[in-house]
């Protein structure tokens, strides 16, 4: 799933590029939810495809879209 669809689901109001820029304001703001994103190693800051289980943690910290 690509960022860009992740952020226009949380933000549909929003231009892609604003929603993409504030879902990962979101991820920042929540130490816990970053930390396991990154945990795997990845440079999660720069992946634009994002994992079915790293969509499943977005959802688990921020609630549903």
């Amino acid at each position: 799933m690509k960022r860009t669809e992740i952020a226009a689901m949380y933000f549909h109001d929003l231009k892609t590029k604003s929603a993409v820029r504030k879902l990962n304001m979101w991820i920042k703001r929540c130490p816990d939810l970053y930390h396991r994103l990154h945990a795997n190693g990845a440079q999660f800051d720069f992946k634009q495809e994002l994992t079915i289980k790293e969509f499943m943690l977005i959802k688990e910290y921020l609630g549903d879209p």
